[in-house]
């Protein structure tokens, strides 16, 4: 499981947006997983990984939708 602003991310959801995820890793930090994955060990994708999820990235968006906005009652 991983955290993401106290919510609880699990490893099968993070796999079920793996587009997403790549293309995160992409914009925000410039690093295209299938080239580097061979190369770089598990600690390394995972502190990653909680970053992008526990910063505003579209990830982190997609798992923590930002509320509506409350329509004030008359």
């Amino acid at each position: 499981m991983l955290e993401e602003k106290g919510r609880a991310v699990s490893w099968h959801d993070v796999l079920q947006q793996w587009t997403l995820v790549e293309f995160t890793f992409h914009s925000v930090l410039g690093v295209d997983l299938e080239e580097i994955w061979h190369r770089k060990s598990w600690r390394w994708f995972n502190v990653r990984l909680s970053h992008l999820l526990s910063t505003d990235t579209p990830l982190a968006r997609f798992f923590a939708p930002r509320d509506k906005p409350e329509v004030p009652s008359e």
